[in-house]
């Protein structure tokens, strides 16, 4: 392979070149101990042409929202976003698994309980890379080492999991209470000799129907809250039919009943298919971890008719 001047580059070469130009990092500025991570959407490209742009737009704004709080939460220092996932800095390693897994379990949540539309027919995928070692900021962006080889982990590792240095699992002491796999080499590209690598374990995070401390307050205009959050319930329809069920709490009603109550003697055509889609709606927004298929506990389906439960009074 020939370079921009015409010299040879070797692999080896290319890689020692690159490891010593984001070593250097901006002059004078002190070296320290970093914890990198970087994350990666997979199949980004093929979802977005799949769904369309305004689709995509969302599905991936909720994505980064989750994300951000994720990193947000564990105290990132630094972050950069990079095109398909985003690079944060931790000045502590544990913190940084801890971020991994729970960026991890976001995105399996969002998959299990995601149902509206074109964005509940696309499972995302995430890919994650730790590493640890030497960098420097730089107009508030890491160059380093570190940084180089927590991007060719991700690279490296496929959706759905977290691949970290050797080092990383050292540093951390067990103090993540992080299981990890297996050690084992992997050559990454741009770096010289193979780097000994860990899949970091973790699971889903559990639904508990009683996280949920709903309150309805009906006299008056309906105001819904989760414990002392609001909790605002789509368009003028989906409250009435709301307000319906809670007045007969604990009864089944009917979906002739509900879509009087919704149009009146003028139902449009597609009215039973719209009530059931309200009612999916509403249900989504009331418990909005619950897995798709688990029972609500909140509003049920009964037959073509619909009932809330005590624990909705």
């Amino acid at each position: 392979m020939t370079g921009e001047g015409g010299e040879r580059v070797t692999r080896r070469g290319r890689g020692r070149r690159l490891l010593a130009v984001v070593a250097g990092g901006a002059a004078g500025a002190p070296v320290e101990t970093w914890t990198v991570l970087f994350t990666d959407q997979v199949g980004s490209t093929e979802m977005r042409v799949r769904v369309g742009e305004e689709a995509f737009d969302g599905i991936r704004g909720d994505l980064d929202a989750r994300v951000a709080a994720a990193l947000t939460a564990h105290g990132v220092v630094v972050t950069k976003p990079t095109g398909d996932g985003v690079m944060g800095g931790f000045t502590s390693t544990v913190a940084a698994l801890r971020c991994a897994v729970a960026i991890q379990q976001a995105v399996e949540e969002r998959n299990r309980t995601e149902s509206d539309g074109v964005a509940g027919a696309e499972s995302l995928a995430l890919r994650i890379g730790i590493s640890v070692g030497d960098a420097v900021i730089d107009n508030s962006d890491l160059q380093g080492t570190a940084v180089v080889e927590a991007a060719r982990l991700c690279a490296a590792a496929s959706g759905g999991t977290i691949l970290c240095s050797e080092a990383v699992r050292v540093v951390s002491a067990n103090r993540s209470g992080c299981s990890f796999g297996p050690v084992r080499p992997v050559q990454l590209k741009g770096l010289p000799g193979p780097v000994q690598v860990h899949e970091v374990s973790w699971a889903p995070l559990p639904y508990e129907p009683g996280e949920h401390q709903l309150a309805f307050r009906v006299l008056g205009p309906l105001e819904v809250v989760d414990g002392d959050r609001r909790v605002v319930i789509g368009g003028p329809k989906e409250r009435l039919l709301l307000a319906l069920l809670l007045a007969r709490v604990n009864s089944v009603v009917s979906v002739d009943a509900l879509m009087d109550a919704v149009w009146g003697d003028r139902p449009p055509r597609t009215a039973e298919r719209t009530v059931h889609a309200y009612v999916a709606r509403v249900r989504r927004t009331l418990e909005p971890r619950r897995p798709r298929g688990e029972p609500s506990t909140v509003l049920a389906t009964v037959g073509r008719d619909a009932r809330a439960a005590s624990s909705a009074g």
